[in-house]
């Protein structure tokens, strides 16, 4: 069965330029596919009980769910899909916060995944450094940062992502 969907996702540590380049990718496959509907699922992890330093099991399993559930519901409305983040983004943080049975299970659902994203481009903190102070995320603890962007590359990998053509780095 030939896939009708086109996904192309930004994915990496916080401060990256991921939003960025997401809504500049959006309205770059727009011009150049004007006969289709193009849609973009950006970063909505800000609106969870909690996220990043401060998140839980709780706040981690909502951002799971929430973004299979919206990335479900996009790709139904949009031929071309552009995602700010992909759910292998929400397991790296759950690993940070040492949820690692959350982790592992969120892992196993995530496998199945695997075909959603045509592309996934990967941005590192060393070639895109983004990271400014929007009153969402934090700016101070670069640690964090690095970690988060250390972790996602170890998920990736266990994927054997780093074996297709799906996984750009940049």
């Amino acid at each position: 069965m030939k896939k009708e969907n086109m996904v192309i996702s930004f994915s990496g540590s916080h401060g990256t330029g991921k939003t960025t380049e997401a809504f500049k990718t959006c309205y770059e496959m727009k011009l150049s596919h004007p006969d289709k509907k193009v849609g973009i699922l950006y970063d909505f992890n800000r609106f969870a009980p909690k996220f990043n330093l401060n998140g839980d099991e709780d706040s981690q399993r909502w951002i799971f769910q929430n973004r299979l559930i919206e990335e479900d519901k996009m790709i139904k409305r949009y031929p071309i899909l552009v995602c700010d983040r992909t759910i292998f983004d929400s397991i790296a943080y759950s690993y940070y916060l040492t949820l690692y049975a959350l982790a592992k299970e969120q892992t196993e659902i995530a496998k199945t995944r695997l075909n959603f994203y045509d592309t996934i481009i990967f941005k590192t903190i060393k070639n895109n450094d983004y990271l400014f102070d929007n009153k969402c995320r934090d700016t101070k603890n670069l640690t964090f940062r690095s970690d988060i962007e250390e972790i996602l590359l170890k998920v990736y990998k266990d994927l054997n992502l780093f074996n297709s053509k799906k996984l750009i780095i940049i």
